[in-house]
């Protein structure tokens, strides 16, 4: 793995390396041959960094009232933000009316 990111310039530095567990990491990278796959793990590593990294107003270690809105809305409602981001504009904005009214 470490070759085909130095072959397109790319470095993995983000939090995702802490967040997974070192052997599912370990795993991947060395099975792995798809290059696509590798950059689709960058990106998604970009992506989540600033949501898991331990000084995120949302991770799993703040105390602000958004993370633990979060954690509790996930933990009584596990199925909720899949939903939220799997639906269409219209249940949306008829979630949005609901929660806000």
């Amino acid at each position: 793995m470490s070759r085909t990111l130095k072959a397109h310039n790319v470095e993995l530095v983000g939090e995702l390396v802490n967040t997974f567990q070192p052997q599912a990491l370990h795993d991947f990278a060395k099975r792995e041959r798809l290059d696509v796959n590798i950059a689709k793990f960058h990106q998604v590593d970009a992506w989540m960094s600033p949501i898991v990294a331990d000084d995120s107003h949302v991770s799993a270690w703040s105390l602000s009232a958004e993370a633990v809105f979060f954690r509790n809305l996930v933990r009584g409602s596990p199925f909720l933000i899949d939903w939220l981001l799997t639906s269409c504009k219209e249940d949306k904005e008829v979630f949005r009316k609901l929660v806000t009214s």
